[in-house]
């Protein structure tokens, strides 16, 4: 790994990923956080699109564990739906 430049951001001073998925938007944030470095206004700016783009990256994650706790609930209250008929049927052909 590089040493760090408070200057200047590399790629190797990013965080490694498991999956290299993402290596393409590391090399497009180190070029645009290099190319914007000079600028307090551009930095602002850049600022601002991160902080957008983590917002909803958390929203997305919140919203997948909502969606996925409702699929479970109500594939759960089918599943009684249809043990409760069941159960009406057989007790039904009882009598």
């Amino acid at each position: 790994m590089s040493t760090p430049n408070p200057i200047k951001v590399r790629r190797g001073d990013f965080p490694k990923t498991r999956t290299h998925s993402i290596s393409n938007i590391t090399s497009i944030l180190v070029a645009t956080f290099n190319q914007c470095r000079r600028s307090p206004a551009r930095m602002e700016e850049l600022k601002a699109v991160l902080k957008f783009a983590y917002n909803k990256v958390v929203q997305y994650e919140k919203d997948w564990k909502e969606q996925e706790a409702a699929i479970e609930k109500a594939a759960k209250e089918q599943a009684e739906a249809a043990a409760a008929a069941e159960q009406a049927t057989t007790s039904g052909d009882d009598k």
